[in-house]
């Protein structure tokens, strides 16, 4: 009885809300005297078009929709149609709609299976979601210039729309080469296509539901600037049969090819749609081991849920994102390998798994990529991401209201969707230089009043990345502020301040150094503080690293500037090493300027002659009262040239140390730099005693080789 009172109850109430859904202000006839219903708008005292609730598809036929309407002795200007105005409406064939119109509400002319043509004025800015949905006679669009923003699928299931058309004067959206799609120009994003759309080569995504439900479409080809195809692309094109999607392709969303011919004929098993695992089609055995291709770059979202039988996976070290709800439900799979490849991996892509109800509380990593924080999280809790991570998972934080700080390593390129959403106590966060994607919501944080991006270039972020950003101060690198000031949703932080320290800073200094040689690169610290430790990254250019000393270390060390400090070297990624040094007594580096540490570089056989780019980054030096100072980046020039004849060693100069490295090469003791074709300098193609001679030769006769070489040729000629 209780619970029909409530079934009464819950359909008393959706019968008063459906009764006011479509409620109109007022009527009025136009020149035709079609009657046209209209809401009034509180704030600005204008009309906008709606629907009839009491009647059924109110409106048919041709209908002129007036500039201003008349009531009441009060002139009002038509400056929207509202969500689903024209709902249903199947009879209706033409609509004229004046210069005045801004917006086109969400499913304004949904179901208008009669609707050939319309023409959207250049008034228009914003087209919501649906706008046209199911207009299966609509043939034709014609974006004018002035639309600013267009909502998911506006023309999803118009199965005879065969043409589209940009302005070529807006700005924010075209059609470029006449491709018979909407493109949303700054991101390249395929957002709009039709049933003979041609995808431009310059195209790199292919938007959500951009294709849905075509049902003309047969055939796609991806050019290879293509990377992703987004959630729904190509949903229900029943008539897509054919598909050429190139190893460009990493990212394939959910059901991007649901209820397609392409899909349907594939056999049983793990599907691949170019080099992306799509889906497991069909019931999978027990006790299966999946091993996934080489080669395969990404796992679709869901691509294996609820497989039952699935009990191990073996992914190639080419993945490098793992869909959401990928592995869900798979109640038998105890075995998972994750490559460090792997830097994106989508929400509660391995829940409901032995694999992951086996793990510790705590923060469980997969691979190289911080996946979820399991457990209950304790008040005030400082979270440290280790070293080494490459992502952060999509939710691996949501609502661990109890974190207060968090600590994100340098490693990390990519921070996942909402992972950090609802951390309420967390109200500042440092984001690494390296970080190329911040996801959907990820730092909805509502009490987080500080941010510093030391990224150099903002990365593209959206609306609810940092939703409370107007009451937050964002802290960017020196000389990047003018690019965060015009960069979407950054320049809407309270404040912008940039990071310019010119007081206190590293910076590498220019050197030269011969191919297959070494060099020695020097770091100097000015200061004004008392600097007690650092830590910063040294960026090398390909085919150059540091070098080991006799102890197999990497050869560096402090200058004299030292006091008690230690110095520790490590490879943290290609061509990347990062340096720390700290006293144990808080002791201040000596002086305010000058080389403060010396670091031996190693040139590669690859590395040809010419001038490349060293840089110090992410540098972080510590004062004595532990304040921590994030300096600019310095860069300098290193200048690889050819070895000079007799310089065998390579570090730009002739002495007797090379004299002995081409003793200890004949002696079979060859050392460990050695440049062979500076050490043949009377050019026989082979290294013998005449050559040290003659390296002798170059140091007594102040490096003159041709004197060196006829001093030889004399002594050797009979007396």
């Amino acid at each position: 009885m209780i619970q029909l009172k409530r079934i009464i109850l819950l359909i008393t109430f959706m019968s008063m809300f459906f009764s006011t859904a479509f409620s109109y202000d007022i009527a009025v006839k136009n020149m035709d005297g079609v009657t046209i219903y209209y809401w009034k708008s509180s704030e600005y005292g204008e009309l906008i078009v709606c629907q009839n609730e009491s009647t059924d598809n109110s409106y048919s036929g041709r209908v002129v929709i007036p500039e201003s309407v008349e009531y009441n002795n009060e002139i009002y200007m038509v400056t929207a149609i509202g969500d689903y105005a024209f709902e249903g409406c199947d009879v209706l064939t033409s609509v004229t709609i004046p210069s005045t119109i801004i917006t086109i509400g969400w499913g304004a002319f949904l179901g208008c299976t009669g609707l050939t043509s319309v023409s959207i004025p250049n008034s228009v800015r914003y087209i919501k979601e649906g706008a046209f949905d199911r207009c299966s006679s609509l043939t034709s669009v014609i974006i004018p210039s002035s639309v600013k923003n267009i909502d998911g699928k506006p023309f999803d299931g118009c199965e005879s729309l065969a043409s589209i058309n940009v302005d070529e004067d807006n700005t924010k959206y075209d059609s470029r080469q006449g491709c018979n799609a909407i493109i949303e120009t700054s991101s390249n994003r395929l957002i709009v296509g039709c049933k003979n759309t041609i995808i431009p080569s310059t195209v790199t995504s292919i938007g959500s539901n951009a294709f849905a439900n075509c049902y003309g479409l047969t055939s796609v080809a991806f050019p290879n600037s293509v990377t992703t195809i987004e959630e729904y692309a190509f949903y229900g094109c029943n008539d897509l049969s054919s598909l050429t999607i190139p190893s460009s392709v990493t990212i394939i969303g959910y059901e991007a090819f649901h209820g397609t011919a392409w899909y349907n004929s594939q056999p049983d098993g793990l599907v691949y749609a170019g080099q992306v695992a799509y889906k497991y089609k069909g019931t999978m055995p027990q006790e299966t081991n999946v091993v996934i291709n080489e080669g395969t770059t990404g796992i679709v979202p869901y691509a294996f849920t609820n497989c039952r039988g699935l009990t191990s996976v073996s992914i190639p070290n080419s993945v490098k994102s793992i869909g959401s709800n990928s592995f869900s439900g798979c109640v038998c799979l105890t075995s998972v390998s994750i490559p460090n490849s792997v830097t994106s991996i989508g929400y509660d892509a391995f829940s409901d798994t032995p694999w992951y109800n086996s793990q510790p509380d705590g923060l469980v990593y997969a691979g190289q990529v911080a996946y979820k924080y399991k457990g209950t999280i304790s008040e005030n809790t400082e979270i440290v991401i280790r070293d080494g991570t490459k992502g952060i998972a999509d939710g691996a934080f949501t609502d661990c209201y109890g974190i207060t700080s968090v600590f994100i390593p340098n490693s990390v390129t990519n921070i996942g969707n909402s992972a950090f959403m609802g951390c309420d106590a967390l109200t500042s966060v440092i984001i690494p230089s390296d970080v190329a994607r911040i996801g959907v919501s990820a730092f909805s944080c509502n009490n987080l009043t500080s941010v510093t991006a030391m990224m150099r270039v903002p990365v593209d972020i959206g609306y609810s990345t940092f939703a409370n950003r107007r009451d937050a101060t964002l802290y960017v690198p020196a000389g990047c502020k003018a690019a965060y000031e015009t960069a979407d949703y950054w320049k809407e932080f309270k404040e912008i301040v940039e990071m310019l320290d010119v007081d206190n800073y590293l910076e590498p200094v220019n050197t030269v150094a011969c191919r297959s040689g070494q060099s020695a690169l020097f770091i100097a610290m000015d200061n004004v503080e008392q600097i007690v430790g650092f830590q910063f990254d040294l960026q090398l250019p390909e085919g150059v690293t540091v070098a080991a000393n006799a102890n197999g270390m990497y050869a560096a060390s402090l200058t004299n500037r030292n006091a008690d400090h230690s110095l520790s070297v490590s490879k943290v990624g290609d061509n990347l090493y990062r340096f720390v040094s700290v006293s144990m007594n808080n002791s201040s580096y000596s002086g305010t300027e000058g080389a403060l540490l010396n670091v031996k570089l190693k040139i590669g056989e690859s590395v040809a002659v010419g001038s490349y780019e060293v840089k110090v980054k992410d540098t972080e030096l510590t004062t004595a009262d532990k304040t921590v100072i994030n300096s600019i980046e310095g860069t300098a020039t290193l200048t690889v040239q050819d070895a000079e004849p007799g310089d065998v060693n390579g570090d730009m100069k002739v002495s007797v140390t090379d004299v002995s490295s081409i003793i200890g090469h004949i002696l079979n003791d060859t050392p460990a730099t050695f440049i062979e074709s500076a050490a043949d300098l009377n050019g026989d193609n082979k290294v013998s005693v005449t050559d040290a001679v003659i390296v002798i030769g170059k140091i007594l006769n102040d490096g003159n080789v041709s004197n060196a070489r006829k001093m030889v040729q004399t002594e050797r000629e009979p007396q």
